[in-house]
């Protein structure tokens, strides 16, 4: 598990041991990060295959089964045009950053899902305006699972009916009655942290989490460029994103000759590019925040595909199984092989994040295991160590370690593994008579014994 993945499986292991899924905290400390729909769904999971990697993932994983399912059910409504809808839903399993994080303990994947649900309702409810009931109580689910982000089902709606020129589930009154019980299931729980945490609660759970990171850059303790994003997108994205960018290109003229021919389409594109832009603007820009905007995507480029198989239907079909033989060849190495890689699928010299964390959960298993502090020196980040160290319940030292620092032996010493230049020349001083032996060394860290 890396850093992020470690946090909320130690939230979940503490509300485990305390048997409290109300409220959350961190090594002893209230939690206010996220809200707990994610938490509740785990503890089934949990239930089920007991407290494992695998239970913890298996909402996110899920999660992709219900994504690819509601993009094709949304094609197929938009459309009634079963191979777009096929095409949808391909589009969306062979996008390697979605299944990625799909694959971990996130609450992306799942927060999408319900998004895409509240989506199809309302599709659905233009038809059959007592479907609209269920609108507000999919909203409220994504809310409870990922605060403010599962509000963006309301620009999905209001784009599509500002192409469509159809406004009539405003008068509707299963809409708003549906908004009553959504009311109802979210507002109990953030009562109650209100009522036992007071402003404690708000300023980390809504300021500092929601607002605070609009200016607030959250990439490896720095700010990183857009065009460290752009790069990544396009990679872990490879190939929809450029046949987004063509696609786009293809709306924009048709828009401007017969755009009420093709508005489904127009609209479609104009959501994918309204997530991709929202998660740009702030100064934040994790890459699995983009991961809302693929479904809208996948449903954009398999509308403009079916126009185009219309037009030259041999083209069409020839350039899709080339795309989806690119995709799945793109998601299946980001899935089983470490490496990060660049546009060309070519494996990069640096460790990947997932190199780290297994290096990170060896110091921590170790750390746990040997009894000794634990110094780690040039580290950026600490939760998967701790997660996998059982939070430090020894209470021993966890600490960084700078260059030129005395440290009294025995302890674990975790170095960089591009950093370490030898057991005689190591950053931090012992005594002249303390040895250091290898406990394991991998690409992202190595790991020291230091001893008498």
């Amino acid at each position: 598990m890396d850093a992020d993945e470690a946090i909320y499986a130690r939230v979940f292991h503490e509300s485990l041991v305390r048997g409290d899924f109300a409220s959350f905290t961190m090594l002893g400390q209230p939690w206010f990060e996220k809200p707990p729909l994610f938490f509740w769904l785990a503890r089934l999971s949990v239930a089920a295959f007991g407290e494992t990697a695998f239970a913890l993932r298996l909402v996110s994983a899920l999660s992709i089964v219900a994504c690819v399912a509601l993009v094709v059910a949304i094609v197929r409504r938009l459309t009634k045009d079963d191979a777009a809808a096929l095409v949808a839903g391909a589009t969306l399993l062979f996008t390697g950053l979605f299944v990625f994080a799909g694959r971990q303990v996130r609450m992306d994947v799942p927060v999408t899902a319900l998004i895409l649900l509240a989506f199809y309702v309302f599709l659905s409810g233009q038809e059959r305006p007592r479907r609209l009931a269920w609108f507000g109580p999919v909203v409220a689910a994504g809310v409870l699972c990922k605060s403010v982000i599962g509000l963006l089902a309301y620009p999905a709606i209001l784009i599509f009916s500002l192409l469509r020129g159809d406004w009539r589930w405003l008068k509707s009154k299963w809409f708003w009655g549906g908004h009553a019980i959504g009311a109802l299931l979210v507002l109990p729980w953030h009562a109650y942290q209100t009522a036992r945490f007071g402003r404690a609660f708000w300023d980390s759970y809504l300021f500092a989490q929601v607002l605070a990171r609009v200016n607030q850059a959250v990439v490896y303790g720095r700010e990183a460029p857009i065009t460290y994003h752009l790069k990544q997108l396009f990679v872990l994205a490879n190939p929809w994103l450029f046949a987004f960018l063509a696609a786009l290109a293809w709306a924009c003229v048709v828009a401007r000759k017969e755009w009420r021919a093709y508005r489904d389409e127009i609209a479609s594109g104009m959501l994918a590019l309204f997530f991709f832009l929202l998660f740009f603007l702030p100064r934040t820009r994790l890459l699995y925040y983009f991961v809302p905007a693929l479904p809208f995507t996948a449903i954009f480029l398999a509308l403009v595909w079916r126009r185009w198989r219309m037009r030259a239907p041999r083209a069409a079909v020839v350039v899709l199984y080339a795309c989806l033989a690119l995709g799945a060849l793109g998601t299946s190495l980001r899935i089983f092989d470490q490496r990060d890689r660049d546009l060309f699928l070519r494996p990069l010299s640096v460790p990947s994040r997932y190199m780290i964390a297994e290096d990170e959960k060896i110091a921590g298993l170790e750390f746990g295991r040997a009894g000794l502090p634990l110094y780690a020196y040039n580290w950026l980040f600490y939760p998967t160590m701790l997660y996998y160290s059982d939070g430090n319940r020894l209470g021993l030292p966890f600490e960084r370690a700078r260059a030129g620092d005395r440290l009294e032996p025995p302890y674990l010493l975790l170095i960089p593994t591009p950093l370490f230049r030898g057991l005689d020349a190591l950053p931090v001083l012992s005594a002249s008579n303390a040895e250091a032996v290898f406990l394991h060394r991998g690409p992202a860290g190595t790991l020291l014994r230091v001893g008498y």
